[in-house]
């Protein structure tokens, strides 16, 4: 394959998952670009900027990208959006395939470690987002379990039961750390160790186009694994059995339940004006929501 014909099959590998975001650019199996960006960045502002020096540094222009990828999830809400939503930009006018790659098997696959990798990140309320993956320089990468929102304890069984040294790896992996880095398997990544889970979003991403298992830009959607904590709160039930708004308004409805006409309750005031009832302002802000 000449230089052109690995051009055209280029993958760009696009994370914003987490704190830390990243490009890489894959291009005849060699890694042609490849930068992160340090934690506490605005991905808003910086992601689209590193995405132009990637295409830059490697020659690319959207339209010929061979395909592109990008972590779906698990991971930050706010940074999910913005990496799929840029990815889906340049994608969509030139009819490019898109590979949505789970954070966690990224996060595994770009660590460069060998033995059972353990993929976790902050998902904040003491848990992580966690996968657990065996890795070997022959094999590649194994899934060991599925990508799910715990609580670290919950990780004790794949580290009890590993035959070989385990590694944590993201941002939530002090957390675990914290709890098993006494274990007698359990290691830490070399010092210097440089984590990208960019770079192995674009090889899992050349796996999947080859086994056919790209999508069109369209149908690429953010896998969150859980609903955000606003949505939480927002939700119908919750919302009005929980906010401070419903518990004041159904105290008032209760202590105006007996009032015979509603003239009792707007002149509730005593001065001879008329005021929307509380229980129909509820009304009008259930409706907003």
């Amino acid at each position: 394959m000449n230089g052109e014909e690995a051009l055209q099959n280029s993958i760009v590998a696009v994370d914003a998952s987490g704190k830390a975001a990243g490009v890489c650019v894959l291009a005849g199996g060699a890694v042609l670009f490849e930068e992160t960006l340090p934690q506490g960045l605005t991905h808003s502002q910086t992601l689209l900027p590193l995405v132009q020096k990637a295409l830059a540094a490697t020659g690319l222009v959207p339209q010929s990208v061979g395909a592109w990828a990008v972590t779906a999830g698990p991971g930050s809400f706010t940074g999910l959006r913005i990496g799929l939503a840029l990815v889906k930009g340049l994608a969509f006018p030139y009819n490019k395939e898109v590979a949505p790659v789970s954070t966690l098997a990224a996060a595994a696959a770009g660590s460069g470690l060998v033995g059972t990798v353990v993929a976790a990140l902050d998902a904040r309320r003491g848990e992580v987002y966690a996968a657990a993956f065996s890795c070997s320089a022959g094999a590649g990468l194994r899934r060991i379990g599925p990508d799910a929102a715990q609580k670290p304890q919950m990780l004790a069984e794949i580290v009890r039961c590993s035959a070989g040294p385990v590694f944590f790896v993201g941002d939530g992996a002090e957390m675990c750390y914290t709890i098993y880095g006494s274990g007698p398997n359990v290691q830490r990544p070399w010092a210097g160790h440089k984590l990208s889970v960019a770079k192995g979003a674009a090889f899992l991403a050349r796996q999947m186009l080859e086994k056919g298992e790209m999508l069109p830009a369209a149908d690429v959607r953010p896998q969150y694994l859980r609903l955000s904590q606003a949505s939480i709160y927002f939700s119908g039930e919750n919302l009005w059995n929980w906010s401070p708004l419903y518990r004041h308004t159904r105290d008032f409805d209760v202590s105006v339940a007996n009032k015979s006409s509603d003239s009792d309750i707007s002149d509730s005031r005593g001065d001879g004006h008329n005021y929307p009832s509380l229980r129909s302002f509820s009304l009008g802000l259930s409706l907003t929501f």
